[in-house]
Parts: structure tokens; sequence; C-alpha cells
């Protein structure tokens, strides 16, 4: 493949890359990128790479790049968890789609700032065909060894987040609670905090599962049972009725949970 690229300062500091080997990986999937749509067979197939795609499988990959499968994959799975990239699945083969390809790859919305022509589709499509005749003829540098580098800083920033894309969240759907429902750790420490006694947990925990699932109601369905088992905690707190051998009257929970208040216990709910 012949032609050139662009090439970002903020590469060699983005947070994205550990070092030299990451930089000559990200360097060479922007050479190989088809910079036009282009046709080609993969496993015998006929297959259409839009600009900024190419296709190898994760073994050639490991071959170029001189690191194990394992080590590919992760490389690659990296570089998409920052949006660099964005993997997909041929026959037999990986498509990977270099985002952002167009922003920093077409010469034509830089010209004015260049200066010049050079980089221009034209001078593109004339190296592409192999006609280095006249670069030759007046002993000037071939246009494959032009490397630019003359992106701005918010350009910069664009192109290369600061931060990897967040996640996107699933909201967590309700449901009742289940048959081996189990007191968490961190459920029992909120339980002392409160000041009933590790027999009283265990009463009120069975308890708790005992009405959930006999309960027909709607509200036996819920998104946080942990959630559920503190607003549990506190109304037993509150009414009095903590269990077997309660050493606390009814009449000082408003104690109770003024001190849990206070020492933050309650800052979740």
């Amino acid at each position: 493949m012949t032609g050139w690229v662009r090439v970002d300062r903020a590469t060699f500091e983005h947070k994205a890359f550990r070092g030299p080997a990451d930089w000559g990986v990200w360097l060479w999937l922007i050479s190989q990128a088809c910079w036009k749509q282009t046709e080609v067979v993969i496993s015998g197939e006929r297959r259409t790479l839009e600009r900024g795609q190419l296709s190898y499988s994760i073994r050639f990959l490991s071959e170029k790049f001189g690191l194990s499968k394992n080590g590919t994959q992760g490389v690659l799975k990296r570089f998409q968890k920052w949006d660099l990239i964005e993997l997909g699945l041929g026959t037999g083969q990986t498509i990977i789609t270099i985002c952002n390809y167009d922003k920093y790859q077409d010469a034509e919305l830089h010209r004015g700032r260049d200066g010049d022509a050079a980089g221009t589709t034209r001078g593109r499509e004339r190296d592409a065909t192999g006609t280095k005749k006249n670069n030759k003829q007046d002993n000037k540098e071939p246009e494959s060894t032009v490397v630019d580098s003359s992106l701005g800083e918010g350009q910069s920033a664009e192109l290369f987040p600061i931060e990897p894309a967040p996640k996107k969240g699933k909201t967590k759907s309700a449901s009742r609670i289940p048959e081996d429902w189990v007191l968490s750790e961190k459920g029992r420490d909120f339980a002392l905090k409160t000041g009933l006694t590790f027999e009283q947990i265990e009463w009120q925990a069975q308890k708790f599962l005992n009405h959930w699932i006999q309960s027909n109601s709607k509200t036996a369905l819920k998104q946080d049972w942990e959630a559920a088992w503190r607003t549990w905690v506190m109304r037993t707190v509150e009414t009095g009725t903590k269990g077997p051998n309660s050493g606390q009257p009814a009449d000082s929970t408003s104690n109770a949970i003024s001190n849990m208040l206070s020492k933050g216990f309650l800052d979740d709910e």
C-alpha cells in the first residue's frame, strides 16, 4: 500500500498507548486503513470495506505486531475502550474501523491551514496509482514519506478523548426476592450500627425473607433488595419490634435514629 497518512502529535501522549510498541500498532492500523471504499476478497467472499476500515485475521495481526494472539486482542480491546477503533467480525477475520478517520485524514479540511495543496485528495489518488515518476524526476521526497501533524489542540482533544468513554449502565429491573436470599455482610454491618444484636439480626433477616416470599402485593417487586433490607431495619428500630431479648425499649428508638443520622449511616438512603 502506498500513500501517506496524517499523524496527530497527541498520539504520543495519549493514555491509551503504553509506549512505542502501541504507537507502532496504531500507526500501522492507520496506514493500512482504506482511504476510499474498497472491495476485498475475504475467505473467498467479496466484501466492501468502507473508508477508514481494514480487515485481517488475529493470527496475521499477531505476526505483524510481534505479539501473541491474546496480546494482540488485548491491545485492540484497549483501543476500542478508548473509542479509537471499533471491532467487528468478518468471515474468519476481524474488521477494524478507525474512529474519526475522516476528521483527521481528510486533507481538504486542513488545506487552508497547511498553506499548500500537498495532501489533497487528488494527490492521494495520484500516489495510490503508483505514479511517482514526477517525484523522482524533480528530486523530491516521495509523497509516501509525508507525515502531517497540523492538527490543533482542540482537534486533538476531539479525536483522542482524555478519558475512555463511560459505559452505558443498564437499568436494573424489579424482581421478587430470591428464595435462597442470604443477608450480605454489608447488610449485617448496617443492622449492627443501628443497635441490633447478632441474634436480633438473624431473627429479622429470616422474618424479612419469609415476609417477602409470601407477599403477593405489588411492593414485592423491588430493584434493590439491599436497600429494602435497610428500610426494614430502620422500621424495626423505629417501632421497637427488634425480636427476642430486645434490650432497647421502643421509646428510645428516636435516639437510635438520630445517632444513625449523625454518624452518616443513612446517607445512602
